[in-house]
């Protein structure tokens, strides 16, 4: 569980698979070598994906490497960019379908299976996708916090 929580491509797999509603299309761009990906053809992603997407490490964390590409032409850049940085050369890529709406972190913290405490963070992103500021406490509705936190 905490590898999967960790990798954002294992992630969604495993929300696929236990039912998780509102799940967004997605593919892995999985490293053969250090800043080379193997990527499927533009029009395979197209269909895949589609665009507007979102491309992230699978490993990371605050937006690091994270870009928004409104279509397959603009992956070439943002590889050729990934290549020459060395937190992001190593690792496969996520892309996945670009959903509108808020986009918030949930934090939770269970023991013994039981849920000890939760928190809702809204994230405020900037034009390429990046978290650039979060907003505490969540400015959702009291029943949308509380739908995120139960388990």
């Amino acid at each position: 569980v905490a590898r999967a929580a960790r990798n954002k491509f294992l992630a969604r797999q495993k929300m696929a698979q236990g039912g998780a509603p509102g799940q967004c299309r997605f593919a892995l761009l999985p490293v053969r070598a250090p800043g080379q990906w193997e990527v499927p053809s533009a029009e395979a992603l197209q269909q895949q994906v589609g665009f507007p997407a979102v491309v992230k490490p699978v490993n990371g964390a605050a937006s690091v490497g994270v870009r928004k590409l409104l279509g397959p032409e603009e992956l070439g850049g943002y590889l050729a960019m990934a290549a020459g940085d060395p937190s992001l050369a190593q690792t496969s890529l996520l892309l996945e379908e670009c959903m509108g709406g808020v986009e918030v972190d949930v934090d939770m913290i269970f023991f013994g299976g039981e849920l000890l405490w939760s928190n809702v963070v809204d994230n405020v992103m900037d034009a390429c996708h990046r978290e650039v500021e979060q907003v505490l406490p969540s400015q959702l509705p009291g029943d949308a916090v509380q739908g995120l936190t139960e388990c």
